[in-house]
């Protein structure tokens, strides 16, 4: 639900765009990132002041993707937790990711975590991902598997094929 709540975000958000577009409104963009996992959710400090809030390592980690967006010019990050969590609750043979479309992009670090974290871009449903998209998107694992196997010229070549075929920014990064 929560995947579909942010692929809905960004449709409403374009749709906003037009309209603000047409009277004058500069664009604005936004980064969301998704973490799986518990946290700790409620009214939060004294008697004298307190809030509703949320905290927790899986709520941090949320807020580090979100920022990391702006680095890899994407708008939804999710976590591997969060990969997990759409295969482990949605099997498919044929669609592990119960209807999303999803690319690996890096393993990082983040501020307060030892061990990288694998992130991915939530692209969009199944099915509603252009043809020239899912190549590109096609080109940049490719590309990344190359990089990852330090066949650099080769994995530079995919990544220039992934921009030419519509991949604007990860596989430029």
């Amino acid at each position: 639900r929560a995947c579909s709540a942010c692929l809905t975000m960004m449709e409403t958000l374009q749709s906003l765009q037009l309209k603000w577009g047409k009277e004058g409104v500069p664009p604005l963009d936004i980064g969301i990132g998704l973490n799986t996992g518990p946290a700790v959710v409620g009214n939060m400090g004294s008697t004298q002041r307190f809030d509703y809030t949320c905290m927790g390592d899986t709520v941090n980690l949320g807020s580090r993707l979100e920022g990391l967006n702006k680095e890899y010019g994407t708008n939804i990050l999710i976590s591997q937790s969060t990969r997990k969590a759409l295969m482990t609750n949605h099997p498919q043979e044929t669609n592990p990711f119960s209807g999303f479309v999803l690319r690996e992009l890096d393993s990082v670090r983040v501020k307060g975590k030892n061990e990288p974290v694998t992130i991915y871009e939530l692209i969009g449903w199944a099915g509603t991902v252009a043809p020239q998209k899912a190549q590109a998107i096609l080109s940049f694992e490719q590309g990344l598997g190359l990089y990852r196997k330090q066949s650099f010229k080769p994995a530079m070549k995919a990544f220039n094929r992934a921009v030419k075929e519509g991949d604007n920014n990860p596989a430029r990064i």
